[in-house]
């Protein structure tokens, strides 16, 4: 594929696109969502294929299934915002209430990896939706330490923190790889294989990292950006692996979801979930 082509055209349903009437409080509204409600939170460049020296638009996209709504820049509620590349780490130009969220322009050819980690948010959900979601993020040990300590019935208060990646080429470059490293996050989900030199129908492995150790049992979905509707569903082993089988064309979004019990002297919630999501395009 050429260095300056773009990811094929996706024949999904188009993503909702935020209106210039949209406000910052009412975009920082959403990102507030309880996890169960507000869903998934990824980056999506435009392009995901390009050339040295041509701009990349990030756009911030919360939703579901791979479908979701843009996101302005808040920078109050950003850890981290930031390209690393062959040339090091260039920090995110992210204006207060810009959508796309921000731009960069990759200087050398190469790999280059978007990086972004919010702070820490808080959601109290009843036990029926706390259950509901659990299940849905493959959080089963969760519920059954809930059930242990006979707290099935109560609900679920939770502090939650999203972390995303997305991998933009630059055409050939630098064979050091640095888009293998991790870029020392809570949680994330390591490319182990360049997807962009995968042919259509072969096994991408990808590790997913929990304060920088591969976590066994979590469960990795990816989404086709052609059909979202069927996800891979897959649990990592015991080096915190999964094996993903590219077998479309166009962009791709895998997610995973990391949740642990706080202390008891955490007095603000009993729970605390990572979220973690990789883009990319073949």
């Amino acid at each position: 594929m050429s260095a300056v082509a773009r990811a094929p055209a996706r024949t999904r349903a188009p993503a909702r696109t935020r209106t210039p009437a949209r406000t910052l409080a009412a975009a920082l509204a959403a990102l507030a969502l309880a996890p169960c409600a507000a869903h998934d939170f990824w980056i999506e460049p435009d392009p995901f294929l390009t050339g040295a020296g041509s701009p990349v638009a990030l756009t911030l996209r919360l939703g579901e299934e791979f479908i979701g709504e843009s996101q302005v820049c808040d920078p109050a509620v950003i850890v981290d915002f930031a390209v690393f590349g062959p040339d090091g780490r260039v920090p995110v130009n992210c204006v207060p209430g810009a959508d796309p969220a921000g731009l960069f322009t990759p200087s050398v050819p190469g790999i280059h990896v978007v990086g972004y980690r919010s702070t820490r948010s808080f959601v109290d959900l009843d036990p029926a939706a706390f259950l509901a979601y659990l299940e849905e993020e493959g959080l089963e040990h969760i519920a059954h330490l809930r059930q242990q300590r006979g707290e099935s019935g109560r609900n679920g208060r939770e502090f939650y923190s999203r972390s995303a990646k997305s991998l933009v080429s630059a055409g050939p470059g630098s064979a050091s790889e640095e888009w293998r490293q991790p870029l020392g996050y809570t949680v994330e989900l390591v490319p182990l294989a360049d997807p962009f030199a995968l042919p259509v129908g072969a096994l991408m492995p990808v590790r997913f990292l929990y304060l920088g150790n591969p976590q066994p049992d979590v469960l990795v979905v990816a989404y086709a950006g052609q059909e979202p509707g069927q996800p891979q569903r897959l649990r990592t082993d015991a080096a915190g692996e999964v094996q993903l089988r590219i077998d479309q064309s166009g962009p791709w979004m895998i997610k995973a979801v990391h949740a642990v019990p706080l202390p008891p002297e955490e007095t603000g919630a009993e729970w605390e979930s990572f979220w973690a999501t990789l883009t990319f395009a073949r």
